[in-house]
């Protein structure tokens, strides 16, 4: 009788682990659809707040001033931060899961785990960097905007991938 009790509790303990482990597993992709979703959010956010202000600019009499917002940080677009946003970059960028504005113009924000962002699958601790761009038709072909050129609106381009550090 013995025996098979302990047959018994081994083959219960061994199934409620498998049950933990495919449950700790189904919350790990849940956690890191959230991330995913967190961040291309507040992309989105910032992308519409540089479509209504690229918009203002060029109804204004001085739509030259798009120029102005090359660099400059998107978040002040926006009627409140996200709640992630962690201000100016420190030297080590920001923390996981955290965006922060760098010195270089760039809104960087730093992956927790793997998540598809940007247009490509990131590893975890992968620092994504975007920067406030001009939207505008090239009509002299130098590559760059400026007063032949129609400026057609603000946009946030994407710069580079990191991974740790700066």
């Amino acid at each position: 009788m013995n025996i098979h009790r302990g047959l018994l509790y081994a083959v219960t303990l061994t199934a409620i682990g498998l049950l933990v482990g495919l449950l700790l597993e189904a919350l790990d992709r849940q956690v890191n659809r959230a991330e995913a979703a967190s961040a291309r959010l507040v992309v989105n956010q910032l992308r519409a707040a540089l479509i209504v202000k690229g918009a203002e600019l060029r109804l204004s009499s001085h739509p030259e001033h798009m120029l102005q917002w090359r660099g400059k940080n998107p978040v002040s677009l926006l009627q409140k931060p996200p709640r992630a946003y962690q201000g100016r970059c420190g030297d080590s960028g920001p923390a996981a899961a955290k965006w922060c504005f760098s010195e270089s113009g760039e809104v960087r924000y730093r992956t927790r785990s793997r998540i598809a962002l940007a247009g490509q699958e990131r590893p975890p601790e992968t620092i994504v960097a975007w920067r406030v761009a001009m939207d505008y038709r090239d009509r002299n072909g130098n590559g760059a905007p400026d007063k032949q050129d129609r400026l057609d609106g603000l946009k946030l381009a994407p710069v580079r991938q990191k991974t740790g550090g700066t």
